[in-house]
C-alpha cells in the first residue's frame, strides 16, 4: 500500500495515518527537546541540565545572543512551533482539506529554513553544538521529511 494518494480535486498528496503518527511522535520530541533547551539555558554561567557530553554542552550556543529572539528564548519559540504544527497534523487526521495541507506544508517550509539557519549559525558563527537544539532540530527535519511524499 503506498504512503501517498492523490485525488482528482486536489494535487497535494494526503498523508498516511502512520507518517502523521510518526511525525506526531516528532513533534513531542521536539516538543519536550526544546523545553529542555529552557533548563539548559545558563543562568548566572551555570547550566541545570547538561547533556553530559561536554562537546554537546548547550551554554555557549544558549547563552549567545543568538539564543533570544527579542528577549525570548528560542525554546519557548520552538515549543511554540511544535505545538502548532502538531495540532495542525491532528486536525488533518480528521479532516484533510486542501487548506490544511496548504497549511501544514507552509508552517513546515518555514521551520525547514529556520532550522537550517540556525544549525548554520551553530556550526558556523557560535561554533558551539548544542545536544538539545540538534535534537529540537533533527526532530524538525524529520518531520518535514515524512510529511513530503
Amino acid at each position: 500500500m503506498s504512503s501517498t494518494t492523490t485525488s482528482a480535486s486536489s494535487a497535494l498528496p494526503t498523508i498516511s495515518r502512520r507518517r502523521e503518527g510518526a511525525m506526531l511522535i516528532l513533534g513531542l520530541g521536539g516538543l519536550l527537546a526544546a523545553i529542555a533547551t529552557l533548563y539548559a539555558s545558563p543562568i548566572e554561567g551555570v547550566t541545570d541540565l547538561g547533556c553530559g557530553v561536554r562537546v554537546l554542552d548547550c551554554s555557549k550556543a544558549l547563552g549567545s545572543a543568538y539564543g533570544k529572539v527579542a528577549g525570548i528564548p528560542l525554546g519557548v519559540l520552538g515549543g511554540t512551533y511544535f505545538v502548532f504544527w502538531s495540532l495542525l497534523v491532528a486536525a488533518g487526521r480528521r479532516s484533510k482539506t486542501r487548506g490544511q495541507r496548504w497549511a501544514v506544508t507552509w508552517t513546515f517550509s518555514t521551520g525547514v529554513a529556520m532550522s537550517l539557519t540556525l544549525l548554520a549559525i551553530l556550526g558556523f558563527v557560535i561554533e558551539a553544538p548544542c545536544f538539545w537544539c540538534l535534537v529540537t532540530h533533527a526532530c524538525n527535519l524529520g518531520a518535514a521529511a515524512l510529511w513530503w511524499p
